[in-house]
């Protein structure tokens, strides 16, 4: 840059860039989307639909669903403590504990507390997308959909309905009996709704030309990479951070007890640990299990579930 530069506008315009870097103002946000993880886009109403199909575990993983625990609340100065609960792979959890110590009390207070820092659950499963009005661009695409506990009934009906009404278990995950989904979301208060959700169906998806079907499958994500050591902080790590958030100005506080949800009933949709490396059944499903042979699978599974 010479002398006569330093009279141009352009010369003026990155200065004021330059100021705005050096004063911090200018500090560029760092975004944590991931943007394999589809989802679906609602209008101002807080209305949306799309029509999805939910897809076999990728090669060398069992489990066509990634089941994590996490942690999300503020402490009494609003700082966030949001991380992946270390129960999730049978270990030890910080905030777990700390719940779980005050929860005997019985002090409804202590309680309450426990409600609200208690543990949450996500699930992760493969999809293709048959139809995205919001964004047609998506259909034809494999994505990872993350979801909780409302889809995961949706899941649950379908793959173990109750047989005395003469309902059907279907294999939702297969490639040639599985079903779409068709999802539709509601705004209800504050919430979304899946109410209205419903299954399509039993097809087979790209008419069941293996083919494309092995294409498609060569594309399925990692669900055991959700669940992998390294997703996880380590306890000591995790209670520092607790109990900063919690306890930021060196004040005594109760702590709580986390309510241990009950799970006896909770059916799993993958059943094994979603981390296990052990393929079962046909990897790479192409659809030559029966839903009876699928059945057994799940039925195994969920013996085998913690």
């Amino acid at each position: 840059m010479g002398f006569d530069d330093l009279f141009t506008t352009e010369y003026t315009e990155n200065l004021t860039k330059e100021l705005e870097k050096l004063s911090g103002n200018n500090k560029e946000k760092k975004s944590y989307k991931d943007d394999r993880i589809w989802e679906a886009q609602m209008d101002k109403a807080g209305n949306g639909m799309a029509v999805i199909r939910f897809l076999p575990p990728p090669d060398g993983e069992a489990s066509p669903a990634a089941k994590l625990w996490y942690h999300a609340f503020t402490g009494p100065s609003g700082d966030w403590y949001y991380k992946n609960c270390l129960t999730t792979i049978g270990k030890r959890d910080p905030v777990a504990d700390a719940n779980n110590v005050l929860w005997e009390t019985g002090i409804e207070s202590n309680q309450n507390i426990a409600r609200d820092r208690k543990r949450k659950l996500n699930y992760y499963s493969n999809i293709y997308i048959v139809s995205d009005p919001a964004n047609p661009e998506n259909e034809g695409k494999v994505f990872l959909f993350k979801y909780g506990a409302k889809i995961y009934e949706h899941i649950k009906k379908k793959t173990h309905p109750d047989t005395a009404f003469g309902e059907t278990p279907i294999n939702i995950f297969d490639f040639m009996n599985g079903a779409d989904f068709k999802l539709r979301i509601r705004k209800v208060g504050q919430w979304a709704n899946y109410d209205l959700s419903e299954w399509a169906a039993p097809s087979a998806l790209l008419g069941g030309n293996k083919d494309e079907l092995r294409e498609l499958y060569d594309k399925l994500y990692s669900l055991s990479a959700f669940v992998a050591p390294d997703q996880f902080e380590d306890y000591d790590v995790l209670k520092a951070k607790f109990d900063g958030v919690i306890n930021p100005k060196g004040i005594k506080e109760r702590f709580t007890a986390e309510e241990i949800e009950p799970e006896e009933d909770d059916i799993p949709i993958g059943g094994v640990d979603p981390r296990s490396t052990v393929a079962v059944g046909s990897a790479g499903g192409e659809g030559e299990e029966t839903v009876a042979d699928a059945m057994d699978y799940f039925k195994n599974l969920a013996e085998n579930d913690d």
